[in-house]
């Protein structure tokens, strides 16, 4: 199972995470019409800096024990102590498609509060959902924006089906519909996505946190 590592300067607040498992999509998700997307993320307290992914695969490299088809985390980090159990409460907020949005590769990004949407809305070029955006009470919700990567047509979907937050970790199973063959669709580059909301009491976040991402996948 691949491990990626994403440190984040306490300034920059929106806790963009890249989830970088598009490059093995064929080899983790069955070519149907349906597929089901995993990302496993854990708070680490303390990480060390890296200044590029390069190193930070190096790193990986030389620091990371592998057994089988996981990765161990160090035990110089420690996880985050907080809450834990299944998150049955989330609320679906918006789905749709964005056609600026530019995000490759399927991307998760967490909003905590208002200057981070601010970062988030120029992805979007529909204003009802900026307006949305603009709405939520961040003092009481996270905002997980949740994106499917670039396609080539109108249709494509992305539904987040579970989300559970246990042992410090963040578990979202993502599920991506393709257009049925027999519908009528766009020829356009469009970037599906969902917004959901999280309550702040089910997800102990520090503002400085690093992400430790799964994609789901076994190294090939």
């Amino acid at each position: 199972m691949l491990e990626i590592q994403i440190n984040l300067p306490s300034r920059v607040m929106l806790l963009t995470v890249l989830v970088i498992f598009c490059m093995i999509l064929e080899a983790c998700v069955p070519t149907s019409d349906t597929s089901e997307l995993s990302e496993e993320l854990i708070v680490p307290t303390s990480i060390s800096i890296v200044s590029s992914e390069e190193k930070l695969l190096e790193d990986l490299d030389s620091t990371e024990s592998v057994e089988g088809d996981s990765i161990s985390v160090p035990s110089s980090e420690k996880p985050l102590q907080s809450g834990s159990g299944t998150l049955t409460n989330f609320e679906r907020l918006l789905q749709g498609d964005s056609l600026i949005a530019g995000l490759m590769e399927p991307t998760l990004l967490i909003v905590g509060d208002r200057d981070q949407a601010m970062e988030l809305e120029p992805l979007f070029d529909d204003a009802a959902v900026v307006e949305q955006i603009e709405r939520v009470n961040y003092s009481e919700f996270w905002l997980l924006a949740v994106f499917g990567g670039e396609v080539a047509s109108s249709g494509y979907s992305v539904t987040v089906e579970e989300l559970s937050f246990a042992s410090d970790m963040l578990d979202i199973r993502v599920n991506r519909t393709e257009p049925d063959p027999d519908r009528m669709v766009s020829a356009v580059i469009s970037y599906p996505f969902e917004l959901i909301l999280v309550p702040r009491t089910s997800m102990n976040i520090t503002a400085d946190t690093t992400w430790v991402i799964f994609d789901g996948a076994t190294n090939p």
